[in-house]
């Protein structure tokens, strides 16, 4: 019943962010809003309120109308970012995989977690983690842990001090010591590991890939299950994943 209730306030607020969307200028009142959605005054009121406070509506006094506000802006443009990166990308990542064998994918940070924007599967009939749009934890996953070790200190510590920590599996790291060391190495040998941390069985190893800037844009990693291969031998495709890494990055700086 909550869950149905739930998805009952979803599709409302949905139904006036698509009204204002479509309202000319000015127009988007809570009067035409309920009027234009068939909702209750007091719903669309409630719900508008809520939008506006985490930024999807805007709200101008003078007229009394909504227009789309910033957040959805955020969205649209980080979709298009992540987008244009994993087309980008991609050829090198196909390179990659075939030449490995393995799974290969790509991610970006959002917010506290590692969101896969682009994947090249491995031929061999075997499931890794990780499909696009899915968000994994910074602290167990090599991507995670590239993006997370290379981020401004101050940005860095505010992160690890939000974090908690869950054991993934036996190997996960649950604590800020831990993983402050871990990042540490990931800074002074300039790629990350993943033993078994997030996924029992999988094996990862990432490498960072920088913008025009300098700064690091996204994260590539190879995954593979460690019933075919174990760390070490993963770690003979390093000169070929920091190629890889370096191939998307210049094609970044020429998009610029």
């Amino acid at each position: 019943m909550v869950a149905e209730e739930s998805k009952g306030m979803l599709v409302r607020g949905l139904s006036i962010l698509e009204y204002v969307a479509k309202a000319q200028p000015g127009t988007a009142t809570v009067v035409a809003i309920s009027e234009g959605t068939g909702l209750p005054k007091s719903t669309v009121y409630r719900l508008a309120s809520t939008e506006r406070e985490m930024g999807y509506l805007s709200y101008d006094e003078t007229t009394k109308s909504h227009s789309l506000g910033p957040k959805l802006f955020e969205l649209a443009a980080s979709h298009s970012a992540s987008r244009s990166l994993s087309q980008i990308a991609q050829p090198a990542m196909e390179g990659l995989s075939c030449k490995t064998g393995e799974t290969v994918q790509l991610s970006i940070l959002s917010g506290s977690t590692a969101l896969f924007v682009g994947r090249v599967s491995s031929p061999h009939a075997v499931t890794i983690r990780g499909n696009i749009g899915q968000a994994a934890p910074l602290y167990a996953t090599s991507t995670g842990k590239v993006l997370l070790a290379n981020l401004p200190e101050a940005s860095r510590e505010k992160l690890i001090d939000s974090i908690e920590f869950t054991a993934w599996t036996q190997n996960t790291l649950t604590s800020k010591k831990d993983l402050e060391e871990e990042l540490s190495s990931v800074l002074e040998q300039g790629f990350a590991t993943a033993n078994e941390e997030f996924d029992a069985g999988v094996v990862a190893l990432g490498v960072p890939i920088a913008d025009a800037a300098g700064s690091v844009a996204a994260a590539i990693c190879i995954s593979a299950p460690k019933y075919r291969t174990n760390m070490r031998a993963l770690k003979k495709y390093l000169p070929d994943l920091k190629e890889a890494a370096q191939r998307i990055g210049l094609m970044l700086v020429g998009q610029n």
